[in-house]
């Protein structure tokens, strides 16, 4: 390859190396904030100790509240969740600002240890009634 085309590929890396969102590092392993002002993501992914996700779009997220015990529910759609865990304002504060790209449910309560700035303990996501129902088929010549 040319050293013309290799440094267009190489501007072209660094340019976008440049443009991904950084996420903060100082949210501890259980959720992440992007940290460049003025960035925001559109879902809300919630990952699970049995290694499932579920995402949430923020643009349907309709309602949340804080429980300073440790809990945030939020209404998105007709979907609830509820997280319980410690030292949840922060967390709440990210998503207000749609600035949380994951939230982690860890994996055992041991995790618990005072060097978690935060601790998610429980994700619960309750299903409207009847989603994931297969309908029975209809035949087309009745």
């Amino acid at each position: 390859m040319s050293e013309f085309v290799e440094s267009i590929l190489a501007e072209h890396k660094k340019r976008h190396q440049e443009e991904e969102p950084e996420e903060d590092s100082e949210a501890g392993k259980y959720f992440s904030v992007l940290k460049i002002e003025g960035v925001t993501t559109d879902f809300l992914e919630l990952r699970f100790r049995n290694g499932a996700a579920f995402f949430l779009s923020y643009s349907e997220l309709d309602y949340f509240n804080y429980d300073p015990s440790g809990v945030i529910d939020m209404i998105c759609g007709s979907f609830t969740v509820e997280i319980h865990g410690r030292n949840l304002r922060r967390l709440l504060d990210a998503i207000k600002g749609k600035k949380v790209a994951w939230i982690r449910e860890a994996d055992k309560e041991a995790e618990d240890v005072p060097e978690n700035e935060s601790f998610i303990a429980n994700i619960y996501v309750q299903l409207p009634k009847g989603f994931g129902e297969q309908e029975e088929p209809q035949n087309a010549g009745e």
